[in-house]
């Protein structure tokens, strides 16, 4: 306004000094943000929802490592600003959008071995375990991906009902020859 002289008389060493605050004020706020060493020192500090917050500024950006960062603070500290997404969904979300990094490749194995709470992990972990045979852990992820809300859990409900009536028909087999073998001693 002092620059162009609209709703005040033209004045350059007016608009000069507005011209310093707002660069000085866009400088500060860069720094104060968008530093990934501010991050590192909040996670020294132990101050992990600063470190989050100045993770997930640098992951939006588009870092990987920051987003690996972040992931693992949502994933071991259990930080949780974000009152809407569970802290181990918003972690997953963070690892799949840092693939180029072999940390986050690893960390989103481990989501979709463990199951972190998302219905797609959970059905991930339950064919996991099916395929390597471990069916009481196949049996858990599905009934938790069950207990989700309807559209998402819908993958789950075949392999669940399924693996129940494996279990038994093999318990039924099981008692059967239990009773074969008694009766023919």
């Amino acid at each position: 306004m002092h620059y162009k002289g609209l709703g005040t008389p033209r004045s350059c060493p007016l608009a000069v000094e507005a011209f310093r605050q707002v660069a000085w004020r866009a400088g500060h706020f860069d720094d104060a943000l968008l530093s990934p060493e501010l991050g590192h020192e909040a996670y020294t500090r132990r101050d992990y929802p600063r470190a989050l917050l100045h993770y997930s500024i640098w992951a939006l950006v588009g870092v990987p490592q920051a987003a690996c960062n972040a992931g693992f603070l949502l994933d071991h500290v259990h930080t949780q600003p974000f009152d809407t997404t569970p802290p181990l969904q918003l972690a997953k979300s963070l690892y799949e959008s840092a693939k180029a990094d072999p940390e986050a490749l690893r960390k989103l194995g481990h989501c979709h071995r463990d199951g972190w709470a998302h219905a797609e992990a959970l059905y991930s972990a339950g064919m996991l375990y099916t395929t390597r045979g471990d069916w009481d852990k196949a049996r858990q992820a599905w009934n938790v991906c069950r207990s989700h809300e309807f559209p998402t859990n819908i993958p789950c409900i075949l392999p669940a009902l399924a693996l129940d009536m494996w279990t038994g028909l093999a318990w039924m087999w099981t008692s059967l020859h239990d009773v074969i073998v008694v009766y023919s001693i």
